[in-house]
Parts: structure tokens; sequence; C-alpha cells
């Protein structure tokens, strides 16, 4: 009997250990195929007819697939450190079902913005990369929002708009940029004097 018992801890230390180690495939649960949604912020579809979310308040990032089953939920708060919030702003996918997100680093309120990263996420959402960071002086008095909107894909390049208040610079990367890359200008627009640039789209100068 006490054989028995103690075969039983070892196993139970064992599976433990085994659940430990592998605990990132654990909470990924791959075999999770349908999920709830709240506070939905964007919604883009790629060429396959998958669709990409951002919702949760901005904290999770879905793919679903085009007959409707969940691919993969990411959380924003993979890789957040002490004292920051990460947020999901925008989102693009190219036609391989590569999806490229917006995360705009914030202090603990919520409130200031200290940076923003652009991450590429492979089809099957199992690999994140950081093509593009930046981080922000706090005399910026960015709220909430930082300066990168619009992410937009065309063939290898990926497109994007850097915003000041009253102008707004086009920027591209390779959609394999490894982070240690600078995007290139494509185009600039200005606003007359007096007015506020909120938004721009589109990627052709």
């Amino acid at each position: 009997m006490k054989a028995k018992l103690v075969f039983i801890s070892v196993v139970i230390v064992l599976l433990g250990g085994v659940l430990v180690f592998f605990r990132d495939l654990w909470t990924a649960q791959p075999w999770r195929t349908s999920d709830t949604y709240t506070n939905l912020f964007q919604a883009v579809m790629d060429a396959e007819g998958a669709v990409y979310t951002i919702s949760d308040s901005k904290k999770t990032l879905r793919k679903v697939d085009a007959s409707g089953k969940l691919v993969y939920s990411v959380s924003s708060s993979e890789r957040e450190a002490a004292g920051t919030v990460r947020m999901f702003n925008d989102i693009a996918a190219d036609e391989e079902g590569n999806a490229y997100a917006l995360i705009t680093i914030l202090d603990s309120h919520g409130l200031q913005v200290y940076g923003e990263e652009i991450v590429a996420i492979s089809p099957g959402g199992t690999r994140e990369r950081v093509l593009y960071s930046v981080t922000y002086p706090l005399s910026d008095n960015l709220l909430r929002v930082g300066k990168i909107q619009s992410l937009a894909v065309a063939g290898d390049e990926l497109y994007f708009f850097r915003k000041e208040e009253n102008k707004a610079v086009l920027l591209k990367l390779p959609r394999q940029a490894d982070g240690a890359v600078e995007p290139q200008t494509v185009a600039a627009i200005e606003a007359p004097e007096g007015t506020f640039l909120k938004e721009v789209a589109g990627r052709n100068p």
C-alpha cells in the first residue's frame, strides 16, 4: 500500500513538472476552436477569408479561419513589463495569413503612452517577432494612442503612418524586417495651418 502511494505521488509530481515545462502550449490551448468576444474594437479579413479581430478592451487578438474555427488567440500582455500596460491598436494581414499588429505601450493606468511596437504574427499564431519599435519622451504628452496608425500590406512591404499634430509621414518596412531596419519614407502630408490631423489612411503617394 505504501509503495502504491509513493508511486502515485511520483506520478503527480512528474505530471506537474510536465505541465509547468509546457506551460506555453498549455495556455495556448491548441484544442480550443471557439471563443467569446467582448468589446470588439477592430476586424479585418485576409485574401483567404480569415478574420482577425482586436477585442476584450484591446487586450486580445484573434484569428478565425474562413469556416469560423478559432486559429489562435494572442494576449497583448504576453511581454508586458512591470508598471506598463500593452494594448493592440491596429491590425493588418497579408496573403500568406501573417498578421501585423500595432501594440501601444502605456503606463500602469493605461493613459500615458511610453512607446509603440509593430509585431508580425505567424499564420498559426506560434511565432511573434518585432518589426519596429519606438519610444516617446513624456514631454510628447501622448494619451491613450501613439503616433503610428493605419497599417497596410502591399506585396513585400508593410506601410504605416507616423502622425504629428498637423502632418503625417507615410513609411514602409519590409515584411521580413527584424526590428533593426529603419523604415523608408514614401510620402509626407501636411495640413493647413491651424488644423489638426486626426486620422490618415492609404499607401499611394
